[in-house]
């Protein structure tokens, strides 16, 4: 039995130490701009074999670099944002296993751990209702105190909230993400031109944000990945948006309407998009293997981003 978990944690990453033996750096200089306070909630689940695989609470941002060799370097790179809901961040499957197979394909891939919490002293919290008998809710607010089952509709009015506080903080951790890239592109042989966002689930919705809301064109991504990105349906596209890349399941429950209409406002403004809309299995996928057609995504992606000259 042990053997066969051993095995199932090996195939999905959990146990290469390559994959999360790589240094975690400040996202910023100084104090984290926003945040209202420097209390530390973070904590972290780890596989059995110690690899963290989830985070939640986090306030202090960070960015993790995953660099191919110069020989192997195709000069692009990639900003990833893990799913989670806005409740944590799935940090193996859809961080640090990714990360790892972007570069070892030759590109420049980071992981970003953006904010899930602005620092503030967490409010009292009521006795909670499975204590009461009930059926337990989502936590309310930006802050969770940790992954609750919350109920769709609630999750998808949070994410339509266009001045959400913590998704503005996520908004600047993202743009600074492509400052600190854009800082080292020399020295890790990245061209400046080819670096763009991959953001799982709520990640995605993040990238979209800090796209559609940009107001500075130093930090637009010269492409912008979603994989089975939350439905949105309000869009500002700009003048300057980046080049599209969808992916999602067809029954995945009210996300994959919304990646199709992100795909066609695209499609409308004249902007350079595809998306892959995979007909088997439910939800997310991110890197594990499902015998399905979803597992290819990442080379349909790769694929993609050649053609499309990155």
């Amino acid at each position: 039995m042990r053997k066969g978990i051993l095995l199932i944690l090996l195939l999905l990453g959990f146990g290469s130490g390559r994959v999360f033996a790589q240094n975690q750096v400040p996202l910023f200089d100084g104090p984290v701009p926003g945040n209202k306070g420097n209390v530390n909630l973070e904590s972290a689940t780890t596989s059995p074999l110690g690899d963290t695989i989830i985070l939640r609470g986090v306030s202090i941002p960070t960015i993790t670099a995953y660099i191919p060799p110069k020989e192997n370097a195709t000069g692009s790179a990639v900003i990833i944002l893990p799913g989670g809901g806005l409740q944590l961040l799935s940090w193996a499957s859809e961080g640090g296993v990714v990360a790892e197979w972007f570069r070892d394909h030759g590109v420049a891939a980071f992981v970003l751990k953006y904010r899930l919490h602005d620092g503030s002293a967490p409010a009292e919290q009521p006795q909670s209702p499975t204590a009461q008998g009930q059926a337990p809710r989502a936590a309310t607010g930006p802050i969770p105190a940790g992954l609750e089952v919350y109920q769709v509709e609630e999750y998808i009015q949070s994410l339509r909230t266009e001045h959400s506080p913590i998704m503005a903080l996520e908004q600047l951790d993202a743009e600074q993400a492509v400052r600190y890239v854009k800082s080292h592109a020399a020295e890790w042989n990245i061209d400046p031109a080819k670096i763009g966002y991959l953001g799982f689930s709520a990640g995605g919705c993040i990238a979209i944000y800090a796209v559609m809301r940009n107001t500075d064109p130093s930090v637009m991504p010269a492409y912008l990945a979603t994989m089975y990105g939350p439905p949105v349906t309000v869009m500002n596209v700009p003048e300057n948006a980046p080049k599209l890349f969808v992916a999602t399941r067809a029954d995945h429950q009210n996300v994959a309407p919304g990646c199709l209409s992100l795909y066609l406002e695209w499609q409308k403004h004249g902007i350079p998009s595809e998306i892959h809309i995979y007909g088997n299995g439910k939800g997310g996928f991110g890197s594990a293997v499902n015998n399905t057609t979803s597992d290819d995504w990442k080379e349909s992606m790769l694929h993609w981003m050649k053609v499309e000259g990155f």
